[in-house]
């Protein structure tokens, strides 16, 4: 959940406060990445090497809202 001050404590707190967020107000979203590389830090620390991630296609997300 998201604190009082609005501060995020971790991905997974992020996820599921937006999920929630967006579930109460029906929201529709959607991304599509084509051909996306993610880097993802290895270990901790800001120099922190990363491996590449790579989604060859798309992804899509999306929820639906209902017209009124």
């Amino acid at each position: 959940m998201i604190a009082q001050n609005n501060e995020i404590g971790t991905w997974g707190q992020l996820a599921e406060s937006l999920y929630e967020f967006l579930n109460r107000r029906n929201a529709t979203i959607e991304y599509v990445f084509d051909n996306m590389v993610v880097g993802v830090p290895k270990e901790t620390g800001p120099d922190s090497p990363q491996a590449n991630w790579r989604l060859n296609g798309t992804l899509r997300i999306r929820t639906s809202e209902p017209s009124d």
